[in-house]
């Protein structure tokens, strides 16, 4: 549960509430008041033990169902780390001051954070810069056809870092975004997409 303010407007979704940026997690309430805050508890409580609102309605007037499963596992899948929330405070704030970002930022950070910190996971070291793995790939695929040299040669490195490494638990995620930028129409995306394909498959390969 959590009142509609600040971070947490982005983090917990309430669907009857008129939240549409996550998928149903949680309880949304107005005002610091003991009413609105029990109204709230009492909610949750007719969620838990019956699978329906109490406060919301449907159209035929009957208290709208909502499943505490259904919070429960969407609660477990929704990233609710501050530092991607800071992502976008940062480009907010830099459209405010029409100041832009540095092109391939998000990429430039991996290069370093993968390729000279000699990190053995490099999914963890994505997931410490706030991005999911599915968004660190597609930075790096994004910054391979950077005219500056030493960022595209960076990104195409760690690319195939991150097809060489031990930790495959994001394998799916590599796979399916390299296999979309296979068939681009940008010829440097696609060898490179190509050649981590390749290492992948060597990897994964049986001896």
């Amino acid at each position: 549960m959590a009142h509609h303010q600040d971070g947490l407007i982005r983090t917990v979704a309430d669907r009857d509430f008129g939240d549409t940026n996550l998928p149903p997690n949680g309880i949304k309430f107005r005002g610091f008041t003991g009413e609105t805050l029990l109204d709230a508890l009492l909610d949750a409580a007719e969620i838990y033990k019956n699978g329906r609102r109490r406060l919301y309605q449907d159209k035929n007037g009957n208290p709208r169902k909502l499943r505490y499963a259904e919070l429960s596992f969407n609660a477990f899948r929704t990233d609710h780390r501050w530092l991607r929330l800071l992502h976008d405070y940062a480009q907010m704030y830099a459209l405010i001051k029409e100041v832009p970002l540095p092109q391939h930022l998000h990429a430039v950070q991996l290069v370093c954070e993968i390729q000279f910190a000699g990190d053995n996971t490099p999914a963890e070291a994505i997931l410490r810069k706030g991005l999911a793995v599915s968004e660190g790939v597609r930075s790096l695929i994004g910054a391979a056809d950077c005219e500056i040299a030493s960022v595209s040669d960076g990104a195409i490195e760690t690319l195939k870092k991150l097809c060489q490494a031990e930790d495959m638990t994001y394998y799916s995620d590599l796979d399916r975004l390299l296999r979309e930028v296979s068939r681009s129409s940008r010829s440097q995306a696609r060898q490179v997409a190509e050649t981590c394909l390749a290492i992948l498959r060597t990897r994964l390969s049986p001896d």
